[in-house]
């Protein structure tokens, strides 16, 4: 008898693999708006952020609050390339309109920006639970 668990003639082969990296992706992420023109239904919180870039008057932190689905994370996302965005020269500074190619702006639309860090708050309800 074969240490085997599979009957005689039953291979299973390989596990089938994903077409390519990009085969999946959540459609909470797929459809995310990469830019402030396409972020609905937060028009004040664009113009007043808008506005603070522009004066150069940033706040030192900002709290995004709400119910599921109005656009917190998005909104987060958006605002850490505003902030981050060097732009294709590589001479930019904050801007209300982040260019998406430079690399602080692809590493944070990839969820791979090593200063920008998005964390579950339901989960991770603690101080404790905060990265150093």
């Amino acid at each position: 008898m074969s240490d085997s668990i599979d009957p005689p003639g039953f291979d299973l082969g390989a596990p089938p693999q994903p077409v390519s990296k990009d085969a999946y992706r959540v459609l909470a992420r797929k459809y995310r708006p990469q830019t402030f023109a396409e972020l609905i239904g937060q028009d004040a919180m664009v113009t007043t952020l808008g506005n603070a870039i522009r004066r150069q008057r940033l706040a030192h932190a900002f709290l995004l609050t709400g119910v599921r689905g109005v656009g917190k994370t998005s909104t987060a996302r958006l605002l850490a390339k505003a902030l981050n965005c060097i732009g294709p020269d590589g001479n930019g500074g904050p801007t209300i309109d982040p260019c998406g190619v430079c690399e602080p702006c692809v590493g944070i639309a990839e969820g791979r920006h090593i200063d920008v860090i998005e964390m579950d708050a339901a989960s991770h309800t603690g101080v404790d639970d905060m990265p150093r």
